[in-house]
């Protein structure tokens, strides 16, 4: 079923699969279109989606001025729709559709501001709203006088029918997550008295009138709408929730109105983002898009936390939607859904769901992917059009991490003769650890891949396991003749150990001990460094029943990531949550860790006060270092060897990073 063609009104999808909006980041200044977001939307086209939404394109910039991402695209005057006409040109010669997604105001929901690299409740223009109550609770923002919000109509249809003009085949409303036409619908925010207060649903309905008449009744508008809070229950009496009864009625009037698709949301709070984690349980969208198909005739969009398209399969086929939206999975792998329509499952590159793409774009930087290197890339590098190696060369890698795996396979795929050697044993072994944490058993699936594209280079890559590279073993391979060409260094970092007085006892261990052998850890826990990975590790271990103190010192903080970034939104609201809901897990903040005893620790405090706990273990969660005296590769360089050094070996960082670095060299040697 979801290879079968599909309508939306008068609009014929050649699939069910529609690429969810999502920002890129990639637009010009003014917030036209560039060469970068057609070769962004072109390369998802090429890999047979049915439809792409061109994600948030602002239409009523001179009511709501704040910006969701730094280069958002925007549509405001007819200046833009030549730039628009290419992108749709784009998409269109590929054999799908495109979609545009008018975006209405952040509503004070999320807006760029304050200092670079951080999403900010502060910003140089005022938020709107309806009645000047803020979303966040502690931020202001200016109530719309009635006259502004029949402009807003105003512009969204002329900008609906400007998209028409530049040959978009349908137009998408986002009505969710509490942006601003969500707040004229929500009655927590709408307190107005006017005839946006007394209808709340009345905004949106003139906008969906207007678009109709401007682009007649052939031209599709689809309407994306909360349905439920999460959490909220998987079961039956998800449907007598009453904001799911509303929902549901607010539905059936989109239908009335002429509205030809609806797409599912949801809200997670006030202070969350809307981008569903790896911890969040894959099938929680279902329960959204089943209580619409109970209410309505139009087709259903069913969306967020698909990566799996054997899943999108058994939810159409058990009717609970008509099509499936997808953004993450289709970022991560541009043909996920050639590759099932071939049968070659086994060989997308499944998305982890770490929500590194969204924590790029709130750091003004543009779209990125964990696993994906060419993702926000595609005019610099393309999978499907690596250059084979003008000269062939025997090249040895060095530690088969993802870096290391992603060096080897493009190395390979180039023509290179490929060695990768790993001391651990098993390719991925660190991944393997990561997946035992609570919410990312999805590590599991880039081993997978690499296992299976190794498979199919079969001969070009030959895999030493439980082998180690010395300065002596690479003496050997010189004199006997079979010195490799290149060597590219991908081990790893290390986990850092203070030097502080008691660290060599034998019940002191690091994060990655840890995870490594359960055998080494007692019943009562101190952790030493409360960064995601000392939280991810609190939870583990007192899921286990382990009594777990949790200590946060500078640098490792709780809301920090391996490499001192602030982790992603979703994420770490996810984890708190779960942090708060443990009693066995205490949670202390101290200045410095000064000395281990026994099973006695100590910590100094900000006034200078000492912090002791008792403790059967005591885990170290400080991060990973650069190993400090990488012999190997000063021996390596020092005979004039051609040597690469990538990922955390070179400095410790996140996957994405190991991976993109894998991909560059392997592609250039």
């Amino acid at each position: 079923m979801l290879l079968e063609s599909g309508r939306i009104g008068r609009l014929e999808l050649p699939n069910r699969i529609i690429v969810s909006p999502h920002g890129t980041n990639t637009a010009g200044e003014r917030g036209e279109v560039t060469d970068e977001e057609i070769a962004y939307c072109r390369r998802r086209a090429e890999g047979g989606v049915g439809a792409i939404i061109v994600p948030t394109v602002r239409v009523a910039t001179s009511v709501d001025g704040i910006k969701m991402m730094a280069r958002q695209l925007c549509i405001d005057d007819n200046s833009y729709i030549p730039g628009f006409l290419r992108l749709t040109e784009s998409i269109h010669r590929e054999g799908s559709k495109a979609i545009i997604q008018l975006f209405i105001g952040a509503g004070g929901r999320v807006i760029v501001g304050g200092e670079l690299g951080q999403w900010s409740p502060w910003s140089p223009q005022e938020p709107v709203s309806p009645s000047g109550i803020s979303v966040s609770g502690y931020m202001k923002s200016r109530a719309l006088p009635t006259a502004e919000v029949e402009q807003i109509v105003e512009f969204v249809v002329k900008g609906a029918s400007r998209a028409k003009k530049a040959e978009f085949d349908a137009v998408h409303i986002h009505a969710a997550s509490l942006y601003l036409l969500h707040e004229f619908i929500s009655p927590i925010f709408n307190k107005r008295t006017d005839k946006y207060g007394t209808d709340r649903l009345r905004l949106l309905l003139e906008i969906v009138q207007g678009i109709r008449e401007v682009n007649g009744e052939d031209f599709p508008i689809i309407v994306r709408h909360t349905v439920a809070t999460w959490p909220y229950p998987l079961d039956e009496t998800f449907e007598e929730r009453e904001e799911v009864k509303e929902a549901k009625i607010i539905a059936k009037r989109l239908e009335e109105a002429g509205v030809d698709a609806i797409q599912t949301s949801y809200d997670f709070g006030p202070e969350a983002f809307s981008i569903p984690s790896s911890h969040w349980p894959e099938d929680f969208s279902i329960p959204q898009a089943r209580a619409l198909k109970h209410a309505v005739s139009i087709p259903i969009i069913l969306t967020c936390r698909i990566r799996d398209p054997e899943h999108a399969e058994s939810i159409l086929r058990e009717g609970d939607a008509d099509f499936i939206g997808v953004a993450r999975a289709v970022i991560a792998d541009p043909d996920w859904l050639k590759k099932y329509a071939e049968g070659s499952v086994l060989e997308i590159r499944s998305c982890i769901a770490c929500n590194e793409c969204s924590r790029v774009l709130r750091q003004h930087i543009p779209i990125r992917c964990s696993i994906n290197p060419t993702a926000g890339r595609e005019l610099e590098y393309d999978y499907r059009k690596l250059k084979p190696a003008e000269k062939l060369k025997k090249v040895m890698v060095i530690g088969a991490g993802p870096g290391g795996m992603e060096a080897a396979r493009v190395a390979a795929l180039r023509g290179h003769q490929v060695t990768l050697v790993e001391k651990e044993g098993d390719l991925g072994r660190k991944l393997e650890l990561a997946s035992m944490l609570p919410g990312r058993r999805t590590f599991k699936d880039i081993i997978s891949y690499y296992v299976t594209a190794f498979k199919a280079l079969s001969g070009k890559v030959d895999i030493a396991r439980g082998s180690e590279v010395t300065p002596e073993l690479v003496a050997e391979m010189e004199k006997e003749g079979m010195m490799p060409d290149v060597f590219i260094v991908a081990t790893g970092g290390v986990p850092f150990i203070p030097a502080v007085p008691g660290v060599e006892e034998e019940n002191v261990i690091t994060f990655v001990d840890a995870l490594a052998d359960e055998s080494k850890i007692g019943n009562t826990v101190v952790i030493v460094g409360g960064n995601i990975i000392g939280c991810e590790i609190a939870l583990l271990l007192a899921h286990q029943g382990k009594k777990v103190t949790l200590v946060e010192l500078p640098g490792f903080r709780a809301k920090d990531d391996i490499d001192g970034k602030p982790v992603e939104g979703n994420i770490w609201a996810f984890i708190d949550q779960e942090l708060r809901s443990q009693a066995n897990i205490s949670r202390v903040t101290a200045e410095k860790l000064d000395k281990i005893a026994d099973k006695h620790v100590f910590f100094v405090d900000k006034a200078g006060n000492s912090l002791g706990f008792d403790s059967e273990t005591f885990v170290l969660s400080l991060g990973l270092i650069q190993k400090e005296k990488d012999e190997l590769a000063k021996h390596l360089a020092s005979n004039g060897n051609e040597v690469y050094i990538i990922g955390d070996a070179k400095r410790p960082r996140k996957i994405r990073d190991a991976i993109y670095e894998g991909f560059v060299v392997g592609s250039r040697i």
